[in-house]
């Protein structure tokens, strides 16, 4: 049950804290979020506001100190000034008391006096970044997306202070932040369909909104990569962004809602492809097992739900007036799995709650969608329902940005509970996650010669039935995957691997479980050859003989059919400090055809 009251207390609390301690200077000099995860098991480091030159992993106690992690921390420091403020400006809304309006004022003529004082700076190169850095520059932070992303947060906590807000912060935060960062430091880098660009250009359009800037109206509303272009070139017929993960499609989704929501409460017209993030927060909700965590392939962060991303369907709700949209919201706050917090710019949430229910709960009694199997042909992906299973196939790219080589992997979930999951990675800064996480044996597919696949086109769906999906892909040159997976009182899975170069090759078919393996084989240590691109990191390799079955929890039953060389081991799970075990079949020729079934013991023993 909501508790507004206990909300207010939690949220005062942060942000008397916080705004008490609060210390930044002009002359530091931020650094890469990613950059502050631990280096060897990819925990996310604990921000400690008094402690900008020690940090400790939560994971394994590992304390690092030196300027990436320094610099990150000052990142950081400055993303949760911004964040409180937003927060406090909402307590200045739900209370009244000075104090929050306050504090929003003081951090916005904080940055507004001291924005060209601040170096310009990419990530850990100082001066103008070069033109093919994508993440671009910023003063406040180390990137054009996040400086972007702030500069968006600050105008929603000046909007919903309103008339508190003084007009001399507002007049000196338009001429000395916001003009600057947008004419010198955004502009030039709208110059791409990408994430990032439709973040800047959310936050160009709601300064100008919010100042009345005809300008910046018109440079993100009608410019040459303006904000309808991203979503007709950057959405899939799907109604998903197309980079094919599933965080960076909520991540699109939150920049351009929060300027729908500018919209609709400044009465201007969004124009065309209004209706294209609706359409997305009903398919990432078709897209969701039944459990609501969310399939996982690529980059991003693991084990997300719908819970993480609630607010977004909260915001939604609210910006089109759609009872459809409050439904889910109500459907995803009801769902008993725990939330999964996102490691760098969270929502805040109290016991569930995101900030949003202070402004708008959803009161619907509209049943929400009920999703059924479905192909989505345009970004790659297909999930398939049927008897308390979930089976969720990713068979292809849409280019290569934030793609991981991974094509024709599974997850699958049954009776609600992970069987096997995608880990997505840890931060890009950390070691583990390009050694294991962006690595194809940490997949659900199968690897050539022990090298990661290469090919980031897309893939065809070759047949598709309610229980089935057929599909191909190029992963390597010469390679052509064919895999027919699906549900038949259990799961079935037949892939094919084709040479079409006549030379012979090791194919790894790996298969990852969320659980332990046991056997009644004869096992022996074993090494699998390859030491790179991912195998390095495999442990406890034994070759397993006279054995065809495999049990997964004391509840399902893997049954390996033909032959081949199999192999039981132990793999990094996210982080890497526990484990998972690992199936890893071995077949060697021009060709490889794989086939095994999962199905419940008392089905099948």
């Amino acid at each position: 049950m909501f508790d507004k009251n206990a909300m207010l207390i939690d949220m005062e609390k942060s942000v008397r804290t916080f705004f008490r301690d609060f210390v930044d200077k002009p002359e530091w000099l931020s650094g890469w979020g990613h950059n502050y995860f631990c280096e060897e098991d990819g925990g996310r480091l604990i921000f400690a506001q008094n402690s900008p030159h020690t940090h400790i992993c939560p994971v394994c106690g590992h304390v690092y100190s030196g300027e990436k992690f320094d610099r990150a921390w000052i990142y950081l420091n400055r993303v949760m000034a911004v964040q409180e403020a937003e927060k406090s400006a909402y307590l200045y809304r739900a209370t009244g008391d000075a104090d929050f309006a306050g504090f929003v004022v003081r951090l916005i003529d904080y940055f507004a006096k001291n924005y060209q004082k601040f170096a310009l700076h990419a990530k850990d190169f100082l001066g103008q970044p070069p033109p093919e850095d994508v993440g671009g520059a910023g003063r406040i932070t180390p990137q054009g997306l996040n400086e972007a992303m702030v500069l968006a947060k600050l105008l929603r906590a000046m909007d919903i202070l309103g008339d508190a807000l003084p007009a001399a912060t507002r007049e000196n935060a338009e001429i000395q932040l916001f003009a600057p960062a947008i004419e010198q430091v955004l502009s030039p880098q709208l110059n791409a369909v990408h994430n990032i660009k439709c973040w800047i250009n959310s936050a160009i359009a709601m300064a100008g909104i919010y100042f009345d800037n005809p300008k910046w109206r018109d440079l993100a509303f009608c410019g040459e990569y303006n904000l309808a272009r991203q979503l007709r070139e950057g959405v899939t017929a799907d109604n998903f962004w197309y980079e094919g993960s599933i965080h960076y499609n909520f991540f699109t989704l939150e920049a351009i809602l929060a300027l729908l929501d500018f919209c609709k409460k400044y009465g201007h017209d969004f124009g065309a492809g209004r209706e294209i993030p609706r359409a997305m927060l009903y398919a990432a909700y078709d897209y969701a097992f039944d459990s609501g965590v969310l399939p996982n392939p690529n980059d991003g962060w693991p084990d997300l739900g719908l819970k993480t991303y609630l607010p977004l369907y909260f915001t939604g709700a609210a910006v089109y007036d759609d009872p459809g949209i409050e439904a889910m919201a109500a459907a995803i706050l009801a769902q008993p799995q725990p939330r999964t917090p996102l490691p760098l710019w969270d929502y805040y949430h109290f016991q569930n709650y995101p900030l949003e229910a202070l402004l708008n709960l959803p009161q619907t009694r509209v049943n929400p969608p009920q999703p059924q199997s479905a192909q989505y042909p345009a970004s790659n992906f297909a999930m398939l329902r049927s008897e308390g299973i979930n089976l969720f196939v990713k068979y292809g790219h849409n280019g290569p940005s934030h793609a991981h080589p991974d094509k024709m992997t599974f997850e699958l979930c049954w009776d609600r509970a992970m069987i096997t999951r995608d880990l997505s990675n840890a931060g890009y800064g950390a070691r583990i996650s390009n050694e294991w996480h962006r690595m194809s044996i940490s997949h659900n597919t199968i690897v050539v010669d022990g090298e990661n696949q290469t090919d980031t086109g897309m893939g065809q769906i070759c047949a598709f039935g309610e229980n089935y999906i057929t599909a191909r892909a190029n992963a390597y040159p010469h390679i052509i995957f064919d895999r027919n997976i699906g549900i038949n009182n259990g799961i079935f899975d037949n892939f094919i691997a084709k040479s079409t170069d006549d030379k012979k090759h090791i194919f790894d078919y790996a298969l990852h479980i969320d659980g332990k393996i046991s056997h009644s084989g004869d096992e022996t240590p074993a090494e699998l050859r390859f030491d790179q691109n991912g195998y390095q990191h495999i442990k406890n390799i034994r070759a397993i003989k006279n054995c065809q079955k495999f049990v997964i929890n004391k509840k399902f039953t893997i049954t390996i059919e033909g032959d081949g060389e199999i192999f039981l081991c132990e793999t990094f799970d996210n982080p890497v400090t526990t484990y998972r075990d690992t199936l890893i079949i071995r077949k060697r020729g021009n060709s490889a055809e794989f086939n095994l079934t999962i199905k419940e013991n008392e089905k099948c023993m």
